[in-house]
């Protein structure tokens, strides 16, 4: 597996960012807008967080899932985020301890200003022609109060490529029409 190659030997945390159920309605009538901006969040929040908080640029491999284990729509995406990265200057590896990566309520934080933004700045593009503005100021004032914008970290794992082969597959198994999303990396993941 050619991803699998590309995975560094170093310890990795899981991460799961999650968009609430209020915006999923808007997800299904337009995934591509709406997917590409979470990728590009989601590597906002990991680039901005290592750099403020370690001095270091990580490195992280993406997943996107639309679906729970019962195939109910439900998109989230699962990311595999080194723990640790290069110094600033590029000369170092800047290892991160076994302690925690982020808080997972930073970084859920994070998700809802970003993608609120984000939905705001798209509605002023016309990248949603069905919803009128009274609509769409009902949806944001639902996603500006849903308390909890989850984002869930687990311990690091020493290898990270079982999890990888766990997730590409599960991913692929459960998908019948897969769609490629273009993601803030030079890497494209296909996504259902």
């Amino acid at each position: 597996m050619a991803r699998a190659e590309r995975i560094l030997s170093i310890r990795h945390f899981h991460t799961t960012f999650t968009l609430p159920s209020e915006q999923r309605k808007l997800a299904q009538s337009y995934p591509e807008a709406v997917y590409n901006a979470f990728f590009h969040i989601v590597g906002e929040i990991l680039e901005e967080l290592g750099r403020t908080q370690y001095g270091a640029q990580l490195g992280w491999t993406a997943v996107l899932h639309t679906w729970k284990r019962d195939l109910g729509y439900h998109p989230h995406i699962h990311v595999l985020v080194t723990a640790g990265g290069l110094s600033r200057d590029g000369a170092t590896f800047r290892p991160i301890g076994d302690g925690y990566l982020f808080p997972g309520e930073v970084m859920g934080e994070l998700l809802r200003g970003k993608m609120l933004d984000a939905l705001r700045r798209m509605f002023a593009k016309a990248a949603f022609p069905e919803l009128d503005g009274a609509a769409f100021g009902g949806m944001m004032a639902g996603l500006a109060a849903h308390k909890s914008w989850v984002v869930h970290v687990q311990p690091p794992f020493r290898d990270a490529s079982h999890l990888l082969s766990y997730y590409v597959a599960h991913h692929i198994r459960a998908t019948s029409d897969v769609t490629c999303i273009a993601s803030p990396s030079p890497i494209r993941d296909c996504a259902r």
